[in-house]
């Protein structure tokens, strides 16, 4: 085989391979595919946007948790809720991800209210809605249903350590009040003259 005979027949191969590639890029775009898993018309969109989709329905409702995290529909505020674990697609380092997302009792399934396979729903922290985890669950210092929830909880308890620090007792009327600042030994100004007055005449 001469040398013209050798190149001719490498070229081939190449179109043949692209050939391959290009029916398969067009099968790829032609077909694209729910979030059930079958093909629908041209109007839903790629494999790759119903994962960027389902990732962002995700974050937004472990974000805020007025969502459901699967099937995007907004919650009302006595709505229970379930924490599950929901399939975000290989992530940049081949394996399989999953955020954990509140999500309706509908999109929870047949067994959300069976007791051994969620804990029964309990107040959040935060909010107040009922919250039910996937069984075996670890004991948890807070209920919570969302990354809002959570800062609110702690925020809350924040200002009660505050509150309780802040509750003192006067010194001069012997009274019990809320101080304003964290250095005050009075509750009011005349509380606070009588304290001078009576430190003075114990200098004096």
């Amino acid at each position: 085989m001469s040398v013209t005979a050798a190149n001719r027949a490498e070229m081939e191969t190449i179109k043949s391979r692209n050939g391959v590639l290009a029916r398969l890029e067009a099968q790829v775009a032609g077909h694209p595919v729910t979030a059930d898993g079958c093909t629908a018309s041209e109007a839903t969109p790629t494999r790759h946007a119903w994962r960027s989709e389902t990732r962002r329905r995700a974050h937004v409702a472990h974000r805020d948790g007025r969502t459901c995290g699967k099937c995007g529909r907004d919650l009302a505020d006595v709505e229970p809720i379930w924490q599950v674990r929901l399939g975000i697609g290989y992530t940049i380092t081949g394996s399989f991800g999953y955020w954990q997302a509140p999500v309706c009792e509908g999109c929870a399934g047949p067994l959300a209210r069976l007791p051994y396979r969620y804990t029964p729903p309990s107040p959040c922290h935060g909010c107040g809605r009922g919250v039910a985890y996937r069984l075996p669950s670890r004991p948890r210092r807070w209920v919570l249903c969302s990354e809002r929830c959570a800062w609110t909880a702690r925020n809350r308890r924040r200002s009660d350590r505050l509150a309780m620090s802040r509750a003192k007792r006067c010194a001069a009327c012997e009274r019990e009040f809320m101080a304003p600042r964290s250095d005050a030994v009075t509750c009011s100004a005349a509380c606070r003259q009588k304290a001078y007055r009576r430190r003075k005449g114990e200098a004096a």
